[in-house]
């Protein structure tokens, strides 16, 4: 009986779903397949195609993503007072995205994963997941990619104040809305991770800002940049590379070789 592959955890962007995330990520997926079992969820709220979808993706419906229409932080008002028990960072986490609980559900599902790819909105919450496992399932993830991902809740306008000065969770979100992700909740330390950033991205700058959401560890910290828009990269090159990352965090820091492709 062969071995069990560890499995990576895919999230697609707004406006789309699993099947299309899988087409979008053909070229980076046929690299990875050797080695892992690429495990694609269906984000938690319906909603309309995404930029770029249609025509091309048309009757692959229905289209999800991971964000509610609704005011993340007023969305929950009793958030604070039902995961106070579980110490501040719980509570920031929930406070700032109340599907958090549910992602991490969804990750303990599916056993031995090892990674999370996430592009544009996937790598956002990707983000979350992340910084939640790393803090509450120590040592579970090696590796964070996030391709043309975007700012994390507390990012440049990312999220909004509370519309009254008295909301309890006021000094919470007054952290997290400096841009520094020093405060707040924090950068996610000793994971790999690699962002892949696409110089024609209109949305370049909150992917530039992501990476400042980890610790500055060169030997863990990666960029990758190509010369496309918001999409998954096309190029060979680009994709061996990020899979070489990929292989060396579990590897343990040892450097990969072309000898795998």
């Amino acid at each position: 009986m062969a071995a069990q592959k560890p499995k990576i955890l895919c999230l697609h962007g707004a406006g789309t779903n699993a099947t299309i995330f899988r087409i979008q990520n053909r070229y980076l997926s046929s690299l990875l397949s050797p080695h892992f079992e690429l495990v694609y969820i269906e984000g938690f709220h319906p909603c309309p195609a995404g930029p770029g979808v249609l025509p091309f993706f048309e009757g692959i419906e229905p289209y999800y993503k991971w964000l509610p229409d609704t005011n993340i932080l007023n969305s929950s008002p009793g958030a604070l007072e039902n995961l106070d028990g579980n110490g501040k960072v719980v509570v920031q986490e929930s406070l700032h995205w109340e599907d958090l609980p549910r992602l991490v559900s969804e990750y303990n599902k599916q056993g031995e994963v090892v990674g999370i790819l996430g592009f544009s909105q996937g790598a956002k919450v990707g983000f979350h997941l992340a910084r939640y496992l790393q803090r509450h399932q120590p040592g579970k993830i090696k590796f964070f990619v996030a391709i043309c991902g975007t700012s994390p809740f507390q990012g440049v306008g990312a999220v909004s104040p509370p519309e009254e000065e008295t909301d309890p969770r006021a000094e919470l979100v007054q952290q997290s809305l400096t841009g520094d992700a020093k405060a707040g909740l924090g950068r996610v330390k000793g994971v790999m991770n690699i962002h892949v950033i696409g110089a024609q991205d209109k949305w370049r700058k909150e992917s530039e800002g992501l990476v400042e959401f980890f610790e500055k560890d060169d030997h863990k910290r990666k960029v990758v940049r190509f010369g496309g828009g918001h999409q998954c990269p096309p190029e060979d090159k680009v994709n061996k590379e990020i899979v070489g990352y990929i292989l060396e965090a579990l590897k343990g820091g040892e450097e990969w070789d072309d000898g795998v492709f």
